[in-house]
């Protein structure tokens, strides 16, 4: 995942670890660009694979043009989640904000003009402040959405290499 200096994080030794990937809204056709670091994203029915620079579907085709085409809600939750660390641009480790994720999820629903809003949680007690949405510390990003009709809907996204970085990996290889 790269050196930390003095607490800070290298980005420069780290910009070939990030996959630029288009995010393209079906119903709208608006797009924007997130700089992902190998990571599985599952939206309900669908299934892609952000690793090593390519972007894969569920199948384990490449998808040469790193383009996912995703509903309006699921747009709006990827963008949330690359927020978390106030830099939309890339979506890694640094997103990883609790239940402040739920908040950002919410704002970005709301700006999208998306017919969904975030489930109530109804797992934790006390409930999360903003709905059914959290951005773990172990490296998984989620939220369930509903709309007035009781459609329901799911995004989640797990950073692949959060728990064993690269460098790490490498170091311990040959020894198991």
């Amino acid at each position: 995942m790269g050196m930390e200096i003095n607490g800070t994080q290298g980005t420069q030794q780290r910009a070939s670890q990030y996959t630029p990937v288009k995010i393209k809204e079906k119903e709208t056709g608006k797009s924007f660009v997130i700089n992902f670091l190998d990571a599985e994203i599952t939206g309900n029915k669908n299934k892609w694979k952000i690793k090593d620079g390519k972007v894969y579907n569920a199948d384990g085709k490449e998808i040469k043009n790193k383009e996912l085409k995703l509903t309006k809600y699921q747009a709006a939750l990827l963008k949330a989640a690359a927020r978390g660390d106030g830099n939309g641009a890339y979506l890694d480790e640094k997103d990883l904000i609790g239940s402040g994720y739920g908040q950002l999820a919410a704002e970005e629903l709301k700006r999208a003009n998306s017919k969904f809003r975030l489930a109530k949680d109804t797992t934790n007690n006390p409930p999360l402040p903003f709905g059914d949405a959290d951005a773990m510390e172990h490296g998984m990003i989620y939220a369930n959405v509903e709309n007035n009709k009781g459609e329901k809907g799911h995004l989640e996204i797990k950073l692949l290499d959060h728990y064993v970085t690269k460098e790490v990996y490498d170091i311990f290889k040959d020894l198991f």
